[in-house]
């Protein structure tokens, strides 16, 4: 997933269209069922209402698992200064996440190890997604 730049604009439309892309994967993932990952470049740090409407609906995996670096700066090289990007699961359970340095990039990739939750495993949990297991056998 990838927010629009709060920057690029007036603030009021951009903040509009930022809501709406998080409502309709919100939607999305709800009218689904199934465990969830939502990763990527949120524009936003956890102090942005877009940050909060997100966590509201899954848990912040960085946070999670205690290893919230920061992934964002204005420059290509030095220390990052925000923590914009993001994995947020539903679930899944976060056992650690970490960053890594993305050549050319003025963000780093965040890395997430999860764990799938027992209740996503039984197959009443997938509803009539076709991806539960089946038993041809009789």
């Amino acid at each position: 997933m990838h927010l629009w730049n709060p920057l690029i604009g007036r603030w009021r439309a951009t903040q509009s269209t930022r809501r709406q892309q998080i409502a309709g994967v919100r939607s999305h993932v709800e009218s689904t069922g199934m465990p969830t990952v939502i990763v990527g470049d949120m524009n936003a740090s956890p102090r942005w209402p877009e940050y909060k409407l997100l966590a509201d609906f899954g848990t912040d995996a960085a946070l999670a698992a205690g290893t919230d670096a920061a992934t964002w700066a204005q420059f290509r090289s030095g220390p990052r200064w925000l923590r914009i990007d993001h994995v947020f699961v539903r679930g899944f359970t976060p056992i650690r996440t970490f960053v890594r340095r993305i050549r050319g990039s003025d963000h780093r990739a965040v890395v997430a190890d999860l764990e799938l939750g027992d209740a996503a495993l039984d197959d009443s949990a997938l509803g009539d997604s076709g991806m539960g297991a089946t038993n041809d056998a009789g």
